[in-house]
Order: C-alpha cells, then structure tokens, then sequence
C-alpha cells in the first residue's frame, strides 16, 4: 500500500515538473521570438532610413552607416539590398521561430517569408496574405524578408 501511495506521490510531481518545463520552454521560445522580431524590425526601419537619406544610393546598406538604436547588436546576421524599386532585408531564422517571429511583429505588416510560386520570387505575408513580387534571387527562399517599395 505504501509502495502505491509512494508510487502515485511520484508520478504526481513529475507530472508537475513537466508541465512546468513546457510552459517555461514556450514562454523562452516566445520571448527570443520576440526579441529576434524587434532586432529584424529596427534593422529593416535602419535600412529604409538609409535609404530615404541616400536617395541615390543602391547595393547593400553597411551596417556601420545605420542609425540603429543605441547599443544594438543583430541577434542574427540580417542583409538588405536597396535598388532603384525596393528596400528589401531578409535573414535566415530558425525554422520552429517562424510563426512566432510574424506573430511577434504582427503590426508589421510587410514582413513575410520568401517563396518561390510559379515563375515569380515573392514574399509572402500571412497577416495580410499579400504577395509581393520580388527581383529573382534577391531573397533566400526561405528566410524573413521584407520589401518596402522605394519612392524617388
């Protein structure tokens, strides 16, 4: 009898660890979602600043020339490409984040996923289910991406 009791006593508590451990893991895995969206967003808005200050400019928008804010670091090696049509920047993120990073920055609205459908390279985005039709091979298929259209 007491070896029952000692038994289920047990089970209980494991059963409380692990429900524990699951809510603490995505709680973790939601807030570095987080926190990768705010890095990609404050990126992304350093590149269209750049790029509205240097109306001439097209290639790649160094890192060192963006007004960042204070003490940023890139959480994960972000890109962009400005030419005469687009802003585009984009980064590989780790697949099981996608989701949580367009949720995380759902008032973003142009921040999607690069795809390829039919003939057209194009980011998708699920908040809106726009599609926007990139220059091929800009983006790695894949990767987050936004493209904010460039007016001169």
């Amino acid at each position: 009898m007491w070896a029952m009791t000692i038994a289920l006593l047990m089970f209980g508590v494991l059963a409380v660890m692990t429900s524990l451990s699951t809510s603490t893991s995505t709680d973790y895995n939601k807030e570095k979602a987080q926190a990768i969206a705010q890095n990609f967003v404050d990126y992304r808005n350093a590149v269209t600043e750049y790029a509205e200050n240097n109306p001439a400019f097209t290639g790649v928008a160094p890192t060192a020339s963006l007004n960042l804010p204070f003490g940023w670091q890139a959480i994960l090696p972000w890109t962009n490409k400005i030419n005469s049509s687009f802003v585009l920047t984009w980064g590989a993120v780790p697949p099981d984040s996608i989701t949580q990073i367009q949720d995380a920055s759902q008032a973003t609205v142009a921040i999607g996923i690069a795809e390829i459908q039919g003939p057209q390279e194009v980011i998708l985005v699920p908040s809106t289910g726009n599609i926007i039709v990139i220059p091929p091979g800009s983006v790695p298929v894949g990767d987050i991406a936004s493209a904010l259209i460039r007016m001169q």
